[in-house]
Order: C-alpha cells, then sequence, then structure tokens
C-alpha cells in the first residue's frame, strides 16, 4: 500500500512538477531522508474516508510545499541573520520554544514550547527590527535545522529513520490575555501542518488549567485532523509523561520535574550551538541589512506564512 502511494506521487510529479519545484523537493530529501521517504511522509498527510489517506489531497499538498518552499528560497532560509544576543531575548521573552532530549525508544527530539510565560509586553524587544514575519524566519530555521541536523543525528543514533518529533506546550499561566499571541500561533501553527506534515508524533499539554481546552479551539481549525488526535492534555507538568519517553532524568527540564538544566539555560545552549551551525552557513550575515544587497532573496523571505504561493 504504502509503496502504491508512492508511486502515485511520483506519476503525478512527473506530470505537473515544474523543473523548479522538482529542485526544490530534491534538495529537501537530499537533507538524509531521501525523496521516497519524503513522498510517503506527504502521502500520510491527509486521511480521507475510513484513515485511508486522501492521496489526491495529499498530493496537492506536497505540490504547495514544493511551489512555497522555491518561491520562498527555504535552502537559503539560513542566511537571514539575527544577532545570537537578541534571538536569546527574543526567545526568552516571546517563543520559549527549543529542542531538548529525546524518545529514547523511538529517537524522535523533543520541542518545548512555552509561550504561556511570554511577556505581553515584547513589542519593545528590539524596536522596528523584529515582525510576526521575523518570528517565521527564526522558527523556520529551527525545523529546517531540525530538519537538516537533528534528525540525521538522531537516525545515526538510533538506526532507523527519524523524521517526527514530539511537542512539549506549556500552558502555564495561559490566559484570554494570552489571546494576542493568537496573531503569531496561528500563522505557525498553519506553516507547520501546511509545509512539514506528519512531522509531530505526539503533542503534550502540560499544566493544562481548564481555559486552555477553550484556547485551544481557536487553533484546533488550522491543524489537520490527523495532528488533532495527537494532542494530549495533562494537568500537571507531565514528568510522568516525559519520563516514559526519555527514561533519563537528566533529560528532562528542571521545570518539569527532572534533573536536567532549566529551561533558561537550555535556551542559552540551544540558540548558541543553532549560531555556531549558522556561522557555517555561507554568506551568513547578521547586520540589519544583510539582504539589502539582494532584493530577491529579500523579497522572499517576506509573507512565510501566507496561504497561497503563486
Amino acid at each position: 500500500e504504502d509503496l502504491t502511494r508512492i508511486k502515485f506521487m511520483e506519476r503525478r510529479m512527473k506530470e505537473s512538477f515544474t523543473i523548479e519545484m522538482f529542485e526544490a523537493l530534491e534538495i529537501w530529501a537530499k537533507y538524509f531522508k531521501g525523496l521516497r521517504a519524503l513522498l510517503l511522509q506527504f502521502s500520510r498527510a491527509r486521511p480521507g474516508r475510513r484513515g485511508v489517506s486522501d492521496i489526491e489531497e495529499c498530493f496537492e499538498l506536497l505540490s504547495k510545499a514544493s511551489k512555497w518552499r522555491h518561491a520562498h528560497r527555504l535552502p537559503l532560509i539560513f542566511k537571514r541573520g539575527y544577532d545570537v544576543d537578541h534571538r536569546i531575548e527574543l526567545k526568552q521573552r516571546f517563543l520559549n520554544s527549543f529542542f531538548y532530549g529525546r524518545a529514547v525508544e523511538v529517537g524522535d527530539p523533543i520541542y518545548y514550547n512555552c509561550m504561556g510565560q511570554a511577556d505581553m509586553n515584547h513589542t519593545d524587544l528590539v524596536p522596528g527590527k523584529f515582525s510576526i514575519n521575523d518570528l517565521s524566519v527564526c522558527w523556520l530555521q529551527e525545523m529546517e535545522y531540525r530538519e537538516k541536523v537533528l534528525f540525521p543525528s538522531h537516525t545515526k543514533a538510533h538506526g532507523k529513520l527519524v523524521n517526527y518529533m514530539y511537542v512539549v506546550f506549556d500552558a502555564k499561566d495561559a490566559s484570554m490575555g494570552r489571546l494576542k499571541l493568537l496573531s503569531y500561533l496561528k500563522p505557525t501553527a498553519g506553516l507547520n501542518s501546511e509545509y512539514y506534515p506528519e512531522s509531530v508524533r505526539q503533542i503534550l499539554v502540560v499544566n493544562a488549567p481548564s481555559i486552555v481546552s477553550w484556547l485551544f479551539s481557536f487553533v484546533k481549525p488550522l491543524m489537520p485532523e490527523t495532528t488533532q488526535k495527537k494532542v494530549v492534555f495533562i494537568s500537571g507538568n507531565g514528568h510522568e509523561e516525559l519520563f516514559a519517553l526519555t527514561k533519563d532524568e537528566k533529560m528532562i527540564p528542571k521545570e518539569y520535574g527532572g534533573k536536567g538544566p532549566s529551561r533558561h539555560e537550555i535556551v542559552v545552549n540551544f540558540q548558541n550551538e543553532l549560531n555556531e551551525y549558522l556561522k557555517q552557513e555561507p554568506d551568513y550575515d547578521t547586520s540589519p541589512n544583510s539582504q539589502a544587497k539582494d532584493r530577491k532573496l529579500r523579497n522572499a523571505f517576506q509573507n512565510l506564512a501566507e496561504k497561497d504561493t503563486k
């Protein structure tokens, strides 16, 4: 059945893909997983009747993702530079997200998102420099880092293909006032479901007060049905569930009952690690006008969360 879906996707690509779309997809596939594994991932992205994937809809998703990656020049996303100190401050005050640890049985990296603790006065972070689109760029750089570095390294360590992640969404301090964050959360959720489908194994919502399930209703329509079913609400800090995944107290952040570093330490370490990787990218530039000399590249990084890519 899997092979049949893959062959269908390959045939449809030959019929309708442009050279640019082929190239965008091949560059992505070369990161580590190979083209057929990538096609299989997309072929499972949209369930049809009785849980069977709607293969035509899945192909349309693949086509859209290829156009989007080409239009926005995703392989060059790392050229969009942000000073590491600003990036760390942005993370600690607004995004509060990072990769830490892995699920030992399947090898999946674990991604924490703690937007419930966001500073609602974050607009003064870097006056005149950061926008919602800049936040999308930062998030995409992390997801591309996952694709290019984390998934391959975890695959090598685990001995089997790793192309999923666990997500821990910390809902502590979530309230009506946090609805302002939907202007960021909605486009980000859309980016993940549209352009990185079937990359999340499970979403653990920890420290979840009753209002969170109501707030979730605003984001739920942006998620495909397959993702909606992966969300699990946990009233506590998730320590028991995280230990079941990691089997190591040191791989659980301090705030979640483990013996690992604090969130602050992990954010700083992860951003420094990411920064070291980014500095190895050709032409990486953190200056304010880093894209000024390449207008097409600058324009390519705009409107990343737009629904349609022409």
